[in-house]
């Protein structure tokens, strides 16, 4: 007979041992789908401020195509300063022969650059000596079909580190503890 200090440890039934495993593996794909679903935020926030960069460049080369045009200096450095302040970019305008005619960071006023917009609107992104990589949106400007010049965008694309997605965390762990549930009740 046994003795009455020693216990016999019985084995965990295979039913628990599965809903602990599914427990364990729904925790885990909680923390990917939460960390997944932040990525993807950002992604898309990082997208819309692209979309709303190549916008505002085609706004901006349609007011300032009759004035580039007329060779207006005064308005032009208005409605570039405004731009820039509403977009918190910094605002290029060249002529149709590449001429930096405005400048709103007062840097390459008067130099001269290849216009990259002929065909229509582009971004990309330019690395910068000693300071973060910028985004810059080129739109051509138009005037009675004619290419009047350029309309340039540059902006420091915003570093957001994806917060973590709390929704979409707790909806997988709920879904995947009512499955560890459903193993352990069957």
């Amino acid at each position: 007979m046994a003795r009455p200090t020693e216990r016999f440890i019985r084995p965990s039934s295979l039913v628990r041992r599965l809903a602990a495993g599914i427990g364990a593996g729904a925790l885990l794909f909680a923390v990917c789908a939460g960390w997944l679903a932040a990525s993807r935020k950002a992604h898309d926030a990082a997208a819309a401020s692209a979309a709303r960069d190549r916008v505002a460049a085609v706004a901006l080369a349609a007011r300032a195509a009759p004035l580039l045009d007329s060779r207006d200096l005064m308005r032009l450095s208005v409605l570039a300063a405004v731009a820039g302040d509403q977009h918190e970019d910094r605002v290029l305008l060249l002529d149709a022969t590449g001429e930096v005619v405005i400048d709103t960071a007062l840097a390459l006023g008067g130099s001269t650059l290849p216009l990259l917009a002929a065909e229509g609107v582009i971004q990309r992104h330019v690395d910068t000596a000693g300071a973060a990589a910028l985004r810059e949106t080129a739109a051509p400007v138009r005037f009675d079909g004619a290419i009047a010049g350029e309309v340039r965008l540059l902006r420091e694309p915003a570093r957001s580190l994806a917060a973590f997605d709390w929704a979409w965390f707790g909806f997988a762990l709920a879904a995947g503890l009512a499955l560890a549930a459903l193993a352990a009740w069957l």
